[in-house]
């Protein structure tokens, strides 16, 4: 009878597992959407949607020629669309491709077990890209989802509902306890566990050229850049300026590097970095990703973990692009972190082009000329920005061939860009080597000033300039922009602008940087949350671990936390093993003699006095009686499992005795409950 009812049910989907199925795909396709192209998007979310209304017999499904064809036509496009480059976006857009066809072919348990196994490997695929926090949770969220279509179609579609979701939480509270320790002990091995990517990720921030249009866009990004937690007191504002890199060769129009970043893109960055407090005079920068070699620092640091290298002009970067946030300690130093000029050097810092910006080079060959030393040519100059008529704006008039030569004579509006190539330009016509510095000024205070803000509106260009000769001398941060704009130096663009000074009056300005005091305080938390989610969660690696149990007695090695994983997640598998030996043991292997099984704890449990001999329609008028206000629920049940057990005609499914259960489950065990003549 058991098998008869059983099959009844069996070779077809559940309703209730569709909504949850379809529901866990759309939260894992929500993180993909911004790499995806937008025609596989639609696919994707058609293809789901074709799939639910076939469930529910809104229209036909796909024959199978039709799905052929259509796999075809879409392998087609794809190839076509991605034929020029193969990398880890590629992969995955490819692997979103196979789940949307699968959804065509979606008509069995069997296929529903598949899409959730696949769909899991989505989520790991998922945390390539983000790391989040909020990112995370949404896809814990969605393979909880996932598994509670699993758990439906296991029970026949009847274990769905309020219940139902009570049961996951539970069973989730039962686990985590087990993930945490995990977590905890699991050796974290650093590079046997990086994976060699190729990424076609944008480069974001800085470039290796310096164009004044491309750091005007920069001044319109709210976009994190990095974010750095000091050990001591953060240094004055005036005094945040992060070096990220030096552009040193001029074309009449752009600065540029003349040592270019490599290309090599394969493998991934070193994250393990710092462990322990910071101690005084050293901080710690949390860098988004880049695309980009270079890392940010404070002129005289030095790196204190291995994940950055400090090259000879004082700069720190990475041996590959940034392609995730990556963490990593600099200190303070007594000794020059930046190599003397040389002849060689020399030459090379004092280079101009040919042709161009005839004004500014007699202009300032005239002026060392009359200077009595570098140094007072450098006043000179600095001074004549802060008492000539120079304006900052991040909207410029345009500038032709002489750039420089229109900017300090005529235009006399711009921003750090033009300033900082004006003064170099100045100074290497007047035989003074001088280089443009790219990085970023200030920062603003995260939640509590427990770190800096860096955001790419904070980007900013400088000039250093060698004074001195081959055997001694240094080189001058020069801020021209301070001496126009005092207010860029103490604060940022967008402190500026709120104070209705600078842009302020421009639409663009208002749209850009638009908030409030509540969005203020939503954002300012949000950060935060992210912050130390990645700071103490995803940023857990090897010498965080090994500082974490250095602290235990022994100071347990790797090899030792090797041995703790295996011998926990064998005791954990010997305790859950030996449950569901104990369970299998009391527990009936048939479903309707499982449900008789509950329907007798249920009875006993509320007290309900039964003799050998009755059924469970006879069982349920006594409990009845005790429980009036559930009179249905109990009579419903007990009419379901009385025809499993005893009419072969019974048109009761495996599916409508578990829903009953369900109901009955509800009925409290007092509540409601008709109170007898000796209480009363």
């Amino acid at each position: 009878m058991a098998g008869a009812v059983s099959s009844r049910s069996a070779g077809a989907v559940p309703h209730a597992v569709m909504a949850p199925l379809a529901s866990g795909f759309v939260l894992l396709l929500l993180p993909q959407l911004q790499r995806l192209p937008f025609w596989l998007s639609a696919v994707a979310v058609l293809t789901c949607a074709w799939s639910v209304g076939q469930h529910y017999r809104w229209w036909r499904p796909l024959s199978k020629p039709w799905r052929l064809l259509l796999m075809f036509a879409l392998v087609v496009i794809f190839i076509t669309t991605h034929v020029s480059s193969f990398t880890v976006e590629t992969a995955a857009a490819f692997f979103v491709l196979t789940v949307a066809l699968k959804w065509t072919e979606l008509e069995r348990p069997r296929d529903v077990f598949i899409m959730v196994m696949i769909l899991c490997y989505l989520a790991a695929v998922t945390f390539l890209f983000e790391q989040g926090i909020f990112w995370s949770l949404a896809v814990l969220l969605a393979v909880l989802v996932l598994f509670g279509s699993l758990r439906s179609l296991s029970g026949g579609g009847a274990k769905a509902g309020p219940g139902a979701w009570r049961s996951m939480a539970w069973t989730l509270l039962k686990v985590l306890p087990v993930v945490v320790v995990l977590f905890f002990i699991f050796p974290r091995l650093g590079p046997l566990w990086s994976v060699p990517l190729v990424s076609e990720g944008r480069s974001a921030g800085l470039s290796e050229s310096m164009t004044p249009g491309d750091f005007a866009d920069l001044g319109r990004s709210g976009e994190r850049a990095f974010r750095v937690s000091f050990g001591g007191a953060a240094p004055a504002p005036s005094q945040r300026y992060w070096r990220g890199l030096i552009l040193d060769q001029f074309d009449g129009q752009t600065w540029s590097r003349s040592q270019q970043a490599s290309g090599d893109r394969v493998g991934r960055v070193n994250r393990s970095a710092g462990i322990g407090e910071l101690g005084a005079g050293e901080y710690e920068v949390l860098l988004e990703p880049s695309f980009q070699p270079w890392a940010y620092a404070l002129g005289g640091t030095r790196p204190l973990t291995g994940n950055v290298m400090l090259t000879e002009h004082g700069l720190v970067q990475f041996s590959r692009p940034v392609d995730t946030v990556v963490r990593y300690r600099m200190q303070q130093s007594d000794l020059d972190t930046m190599a003397p000029v040389d002849a060689g050097l020399r030459a090379r810092y004092t280079a101009l082009p040919e042709g161009f910006n005839p004004e500014t080079r007699a202009w300032a060959q005239r002026l060392a000329a009359d200077a009595a030393s570098d140094s007072a040519l450098i006043d000179t100059l600095m001074t004549m920005f802060s008492e000539l008529p120079f304006f900052y704006t991040l909207q410029p008039a345009p500038t032709g061939t002489h750039s420089v030569d229109e900017f300090l004579f005529q235009t006399r509006e711009g921003f750090c860009a033009h300033y900082a190539g004006a003064l170099t330009f100045a100074l290497r016509a007047a035989g003074i080597p001088a280089r443009v510095v790219a990085g970023y000024l200030g920062g603003e205070p995260g939640l509590n000033n427990d770190y800096l803000l860096v955001r790419q509106y904070d980007a900013h260009a400088w000039v250093e300039a060698w004074v001195g000769g081959p055997s001694g001398g240094q080189w001058l941060r020069l801020d021209p922009t301070a001496m126009v704009a005092p207010e860029r130096v103490q604060e940022n663009w967008r402190q500026a602008l709120e104070r209705g000074e600078g842009e302020s009056a421009t639409n663009w300005a208002r749209r850009d940087y638009a908030s409030g005091p509540v969005l203020d305080w939503v954002n300012l938390r949000l950060d935060a949350a992210n912050y130390y989610w990645q700071r103490f969660v995803v940023d857990y690696q090897g010498d965080t671990q090994r500082s974490l149990f250095g602290k235990f007695p022994g100071a347990p090695s790797l090899a030792t936390l090797g041995y703790w994983t295996a011998a926990f997640l064998a005791g954990v598998v010997a305790v859950v093993g030996l449950v569901m030996i104990r369970q299998e043991r009391t527990r009936p292997s048939d479903p309707v003699m499982r449900y008789a099984m509950y329907w007798y704890r249920w009875l006993k449990r509320r007290n309900i006095q039964t003799t050998p001999g009755q059924t469970p329609l006879q069982q349920a008028e006594l409990a009845a009686r005790e429980f009036p206000r559930h009179r249905a629920s109990v009579i419903g049940f007990a009419r379901a499992l009385n025809g499993a057990l005893y009419n072969p005609e019974s048109s009761a499914t495996l599916q409508d005795l578990a829903q009953r259960w369900q109901r009955l489950k509800k009925v409290p065990r007092s509540a409601g409950r008709r109170r007898s003549p000796s209480r009363a």
